[in-house]
């Protein structure tokens, strides 16, 4: 096993200089990579250019400053080290590779991948955007916003921008110009607007055809998502196994914490997001962590999670839709754009399919081959029948390839949500909950996302929770079935127990269920008697 140590020796850009150790680490068949203390800066310069598909996220060529590919027995030990990643580059790529570590060490970006603006004076005609332009500089053209980046532009009259609130928790899509980008079938609502210079100030001026008001408030602080969009993450986990993730601090990320896919064995501890170090009002502009399909055993704990653009963690399956059924053929088509040329399912693998109006299973499948289209949209599956028989517009998942989780030890603040479904053994226990939209949501999404996750056995226990609807939320916990009406809601879901908690600050209900084949709500700890409000299955309890 072969060891090498990184200087910190004031070179500019060190991309070339770990892409180099990765390579000898590599042919030596594992070692360890360890950095000396300071801070190291890593540039596109040197970068490995390789198209990747990640789930719900951008599927595009990425510049890959770490990639670990192919490769075994390899750790990466920062010993406190500062990684400073700029460009729109991708820190850490894991792909089909076993026994990685990544510890001790701290990921920031060169400039803040975020605008951090607030909304000025309201009228029938538009609304002030009051920007630093010192801090975020931009200029107008054709009515669209154009902010100057450290690696370039980003133009409104290409992509339309989201703004994120900060008190109240709430996206909304802000369209400048003849923008290029579609209005169509977005998950939250949007504007559309002109942009101009007028009393010394930027104004947004309703378009005629403008159909959703402003959501946000005079004065009100929001973020606006300037650089990578979905185009990067710090840590990506690809068709691997036997992960570490240890004492790994985000200051600022681009994308996603960490985002694993069709990985089995993944351990994470003490990862931590740092809103505090630049006081940004975000840290990670999506999910903190993020699991697709993956397997085995996942731990999550001791880790401090706050302030992120998206979930605190989300844990689910993938849905596609089956378009043409033959003998021992299936075509299926890929529901999401940000699920694009990612290929969930695996040979060897047994699926399911189902009615998206029943979410009764018709069929099972062994998958004996895989191929996807050229546009990325489309899989043909060759199968073994098991059971049943499916039919055109069934859904099809792969409810086996779920990980048992163990969430623990953790402390999240300042954040959306976790979302945590799927068919494993689910224990989420010993956790502080504070400040959210909700603590908890367990769903299947397979109405928008085609996220799956209909749950087999899930406890959550010995938590504190409070202010979990402080952010706009309704719920500190939900357990349904997205789109589906709860006094209608199949028992899709197996067992679920809430015990033990302690519940504060309910603004309007503690716990919603539907769809729950066992449910199980027991020794419960409410500060006050009001906040005991509970929805089963659409009735107030």
């Amino acid at each position: 096993m072969k060891n090498i140590k990184i200087k910190n020796d004031g070179t500019k850009n060190y991309t070339p200089t770990v892409r180099r150790a990765l390579e000898e680490l590599s042919y030596a068949n594992g070692g360890r990579l360890e950095f000396e203390a300071g801070e190291y800066h890593f540039y596109k310069e040197g970068a490995l250019k390789k198209f990747i598909a990640v789930s719900n996220n951008s599927a595009c060529e990425k510049h890959i400053v770490f990639p670990l590919i192919k490769m075994k027995n390899i750790r990466i030990d920062g010993s406190g080290a500062v990684l400073v990643f700029h460009d729109i580059t991708f820190p850490f790529a894991v792909m089909e590779s076993e026994r990685i570590e990544l510890l001790n060490l701290t990921v920031d970006t060169g400039t803040s991948p975020i605008g951090s603006f607030r909304i000025g004076k309201i009228s029938d005609e538009g609304f002030y955007l009051h920007v630093d332009k010192e801090k975020t500089p931009y200029r107008l053209e054709n009515g669209g916003i154009i902010f100057k980046r450290e690696n370039g532009e980003r133009s409104g009259l290409d992509k339309k921008f989201s703004l994120h609130g900060i008190s109240e928790w709430g996206v909304q899509y802000l369209f400048t110009g003849e923008c290029a980008d579609t209005c169509e079938n977005l998950p939250a609502k949007y504007l559309l607007t002109n942009a101009e210079e007028r009393d010394g100030g930027l104004f947004l001026k309703f378009k005629d055809e403008n159909v959703h008001g402003l959501r946000y408030s005079e004065g009100e602080r929001v973020n606006c998502i300037l650089d990578g969009g979905r185009s990067s993450d710090v840590i990506l986990l690809d068709r691997s196994r036997d992960v570490l993730i240890k004492n790994v601090t985000v200051r600022r990320g681009i994308g996603m914490g960490i985002i694993a896919q069709l990985t089995e064995n993944i351990e994470i501890d003490g990862f931590k997001t740092d809103e505090s170090y630049h006081g940004d009002g975000a840290t990670l502009t999506a999910d903190s962590i993020h699991m697709v399909n993956c397997s085995g055993e996942v731990e999550i704990r001791n880790c401090e999670i706050s302030h992120t653009m998206d979930d605190a963690i989300n844990i689910h399956g993938m849905y596609t839709r089956i378009t043409k059924c033959e003998k021992d053929t299936l075509t299926v088509k890929i529901g999401h754009v940000e699920q694009y040329f990612f290929n969930p399912y695996v040979i060897g693998d047994t699926v399911k399919s189902l009615s998206d109006e029943s979410f009764e299973y018709t069929s099972e499948l062994r998958i004996t081959d895989s191929a996807l289209s050229d546009d990325g949209q489309n899989i043909v599956l060759k199968v073994e029948r098991i059971s049943g028989k499916e039919r055109e517009g069934d859904l099809l998942e792969s409810p086996y390839r779920m990980p048992n989780v163990h969430i623990h030890g953790n402390k999240f603040y300042t954040y959306p949500h976790l979302r945590i479904s799927g068919a494993g053994n689910i224990l989420i226990e010993n956790n502080s909950f504070e400040r959210a939209i909700a603590a908890l949501l367990v769903k299947d999404l397979a109405k928008y996302w085609y996220e799956s996750g209909r749950v087999k056995n899930l406890v959550f226990r010995n938590n504190t929770l409070k202010d979990c609807n402080a952010l706009a939320g309704s719920a500190f916990i939900t357990v349904d079935i997205d789109g589906v009406a709860h006094d209608k809601s199949p028992k899709i879901h197996g067992r679920v127990e809430i015990s033990g908690n302690r519940f504060e600050g309910v603004r309007d209900k503690a716990i919603v269920a539907a769809g729950v084949g066992e449910l199980v709500i027991k020794e419960n700890a409410f500060v006050k008697e009001s906040d005991r409000v509970m929805v089963i299955d659409g009735k107030t309890v």
